[in-house]
């Protein structure tokens, strides 16, 4: 569920594609179909602009600009299922993760490619630090830090299997980088020395959700049948 920019609007996608456009009130509005073969749940939105990236299942990409109910690119980005999309903290840039195992950096509006990096196992998650000048992919069992200046491989994070399943965020202040999922407590990293700095106990092995306050100082934590911290 996204809101607009403007908080007019929440957008919601079916797992057939379907983007559903309701008002503030929840009141349906109106529907488009954002991608005929898409991968449930394979999408990243841009809230400053209120662009929808969509995954497919045919390794295709497609971008919305939801309030305009247009198409605006569609990127031929992977021989296979996409796996996993995120756009970069200014926009201009969209990551793409295919079942091939290779990473993929876009500007998306030109569908240039910018460059490439072959992980050689399945990417279940990226993220892009504050400054977009470094990438965080998430495989089962780790995760890998690239540099997207030199496109080289600065740091492996041994989160253990499953660690990033559910959570894998930077602070805004990118001191941090958060992750867990499948292991007993959620891991805090330095993320440009790869030290783990904090674990907190307890919030694991269950649906996780886990959020930074803007100046960095907090992080909001919740769990299935866990509750909020």
């Amino acid at each position: 569920m996204f809101y607009s920019p403007e908080k007019t609007e929440i957008y919601t996608v079916t797992e057939t594609g379907l983007v559903n456009v309701t008002n503030d009130r929840g009141v349906f509005q109106t529907s488009f179909q954002g991608h005929n073969l898409f991968n449930p749940s394979i999408l990243a939105y841009y809230r400053d602009d209120g662009w929808l990236a969509l995954g497919g299942t045919d390794g295709t990409v497609k971008v919305w600009d939801t309030a305009e109910r247009t198409s605006l690119a569609t990127i031929e980005a992977h021989p296979f299922h996409v796996n996993t999309l995120a756009f970069s903290n200014d926009g201009t840039l969209l990551a793409t993760g295919g079942d091939e195992g290779v990473v993929k950096i876009w500007d998306w509006e030109t569908r240039t490619q910018v460059t490439e990096f072959s992980i050689n196992t399945i990417p279940l998650r990226l993220a892009f630090s504050p400054d977009d000048t470094q990438l965080a992919i998430s495989t089962l069992d780790n995760i890998l830090l690239y540099s997207i200046t030199d496109a080289t491989q600065s740091i492996t994070l041994a989160t253990g299997e499953r660690g990033s399943g559910e959570v894998m965020l930077y602070s805004p202040d990118g001191r941090f980088l958060v992750n867990g999922g499948g292991i007993p407590n959620m891991q805090v990293w330095d993320p440009h020395s790869g030290t783990m700095v904090a674990l907190i106990p307890g919030f694991g092995n269950q649906r996780l959700s886990a959020d930074f306050s803007p100046d960095s100082t907090m992080l909001l934590t919740s769990m299935y049948n866990g509750g909020v911290a």
